[in-house]
């Protein structure tokens, strides 16, 4: 048994909670604070959003070729023989433009 303030005989029981906080106080530091908020924008890839929305919808009569250029199906079968063609023409430039200069 135990006095409380005010005289009277108490009997405590059950379980005793005691709570405490610790913690430090600092100051936030500009520069990192202003390199992380970059990097995560950068990471989340929102310049890049923002240019792919401009193109598409707010350059006018260009923007229709670029979304119509973006919609296009692709069909490899019937896109490789013309890629085959440039690859073909890139390689016979590279062997001219090598064999003038006597480089390889």
């Amino acid at each position: 048994m135990q006095k409380n303030e005010t005289g009277n005989n108490t009997n405590n029981t059950g379980i005793s909670v005691q709570f405490s906080s610790t913690g430090k106080y600092g100051q936030t530091d500009n520069g990192i604070l202003i390199s992380s908020i970059t990097s995560a924008i950068v990471l989340l890839q929102i310049p890049a959003q923002i240019v792919m929305m401009l193109g598409l919808f707010g350059l006018g009569l260009l923007s229709k070729i670029y979304y119509a250029s973006q919609a296009q199906r692709l069909n490899i079968i019937h896109q490789f023989h013309g890629f085959a063609a440039r690859m073909i023409n890139a390689k016979n430039s590279f062997q001219r433009i090598v064999k003038e200069k006597g480089t390889f």
